[in-house]
């Protein structure tokens, strides 16, 4: 694909601050912990990113949650 970098840099650069903020912290302590909290910030950088609301993105997935649907994608945003 023309206009497509080959590297990711750009999506790695923007959650640089997250990982370090992470690792100097140790807000997590188990696998599963870091794990949300990595889901977590993608979500937020890539609503970030799009100009779309966080809050707003969370709140459909809760509610498709509860409804027993399938979550919003985030290739939608």
């Amino acid at each position: 694909m023309s206009g497509v970098e080959p590297t990711d840099n750009a999506a790695e650069r923007s959650i640089r601050c997250l990982v370090i903020d992470r690792a100097v912290t140790s807000v997590t302590r188990s696998g599963r912990g870091r794990e949300r909290l990595a889901r977590m910030m993608a979500v937020i950088a890539t609503c970030h990113k799009r100009g779309r609301s966080t809050h707003e993105y969370i709140l459909a997935c809760l509610s498709a949650w509860c409804r027993n649907e399938e979550h919003p994608s985030m290739l939608d945003l």
